[in-house]
């Protein structure tokens, strides 16, 4: 009994095109909160230290990357 190397999983288009939504809707978040985050965290802290801001937006991105699915392997 042989198993064939070319079975496809079963999917859906529907589940494909929420991932996509979702997908496109979280990019579209990032996409508006980045450019203003610099202002944001000079308003937010009192700072206008470019080291400090930098720095605290820094911490606010790190996380970013350890939810990319790239990272998940």
């Amino acid at each position: 009994m042989s198993v064939s190397m070319h079975a496809r999983l079963p999917t859906s288009r529907l589940a494909l095109s929420a991932l996509l939504a979702s997908a496109f809707v979280v990019a579209l978040g990032y996409g508006i909160v980045l450019p203003v985050l610099p202002m944001m965290v000079e308003r937010l802290a009192g700072s206008t230290d470019p080291a400090f801001n930098a720095r605290q937006i820094g911490f606010l991105t790190l996380p970013l990357p350890w939810g990319s699915p790239r990272s998940q392997a």
